[in-house]
């Protein structure tokens, strides 16, 4: 299975993006594709990331996630990743992730 992304809205400089399926290196060009145009988008100074859906993410996943990062770091916007599964959020751990990223248990709390 494939990643999907579905913009789900975008108001006052925050963007949420849900994300569903593998991020694996097979699908890793497509995220990269769809995400990196709203982490370089001028208008959007927080992008929220709602990973209900993401049911695993891979080493190539990962190295999308840093590029996101920096970008939006370049130009002091945020990411915040919500709704995580307990093993999409275990491998943020063991990487590292979390000392660079925002990780809320709901959409809600990003949004806060």
């Amino acid at each position: 299975m494939a990643v999907r992304l579905t913009e789900e809205r975008r108001e006052g400089g925050i963007a949420i993006l849900r994300v569903g399926g593998r991020l694996d290196a097979a699908a890793s060009g497509d995220f990269e594709a769809g995400i990196l145009p709203l982490a370089g988008d001028a208008g959007v100074s927080r992008l929220i990331l709602a990973c209900g859906e993401l049911e695993y993410v891979a080493s190539a996943g990962l190295r999308v996630l840093v590029k996101v990062v920096k970008s939006l770091a370049a130009r002091k916007a945020k990411l915040c990743c919500a709704e995580l599964r307990p093993e999409t959020l275990s491998v943020l751990k063991m990487t590292g992730f979390l000392s660079f990223m925002d990780v809320k248990p709901t959409l809600d709390e990003c949004l806060a």
